[in-house]
């Protein structure tokens, strides 16, 4: 189980302030893409690039490009938002993890490459749809027993924006206290570990 599941959401004002500073309205209805550079990205690129187009024109969410780690996301996420015929913000992680996870709870729907921010927006229960580009994404979603999973290798627009709906009209409530019980009885072993040894 991640530590990171222990993290708590930021406050809503931190929270808004993040995204105001980055001109983006809080009150707005949004669907996050964090995406990765992979071999392979370029052939599934169209994928996304209709993907992000069909969140707004179908149920009128505006895409956001997230970068987790920008040297390697910001890339892929910038030529994908190059191709849609309007503009998207483009965030950068910030330094406090709170603030990610706040912004999180505030998106009708997660796409996502990277395992973190699938934990991330797991922990306030928002509705996800994983790229799995390696076991352990498939392997996560499986244990929270989220079922809106993708291979890599196996996406294409029609399949993505199927799945992308799917999760828009799953009602059905999830949680990770299981997950937040499992991390919490790792930290305390530490502890005991670090505590015997010192």
């Amino acid at each position: 189980a991640d530590p990171a599941l222990l993290l708590e959401a930021g406050s809503e004002g931190a929270v808004d302030g993040f995204l105001l500073g980055n001109n983006i309205d809080p009150a707005g209805r949004y669907a996050l893409f964090v995406l990765r550079e992979w071999q392979g990205f370029e052939a599934k690129k169209q994928a996304f690039v209709q993907s992000a187009k069909h969140v707004k024109d179908a149920y009128g969410l505006t895409p956001i490009f997230f970068a987790l780690e920008p040297g390697r996301d910001l890339p892929p996420s910038r030529e994908v938002a190059r191709e849609l015929p309007f503009e998207c913000p483009m965030l950068s992680a910030p330094a406090d993890e709170k603030l990610i996870i706040g912004m999180m709870k505030k998106m009708q729907v997660v796409v996502s490459m990277r395992l973190h921010a699938l934990i991330f927006a797991s922990s306030v229960a928002a509705p996800l749809v994983a790229v799995s580009y390696d076991p352990k994404v498939t392997g996560f979603m499986r244990y929270i027993g989220q079922k809106h999973c993708i291979a890599f290798e196996n996406v294409t627009a029609e399949r993505l924006t199927a799945l992308i709906g799917q999760t828009l009209s799953d009602d059905e409530p999830y949680c990770v206290e299981h997950l937040r019980a499992l991390a919490e009885e790792n930290e305390e072993a530490a502890r005991r570990l670090l505590e015997e040894q010192a």
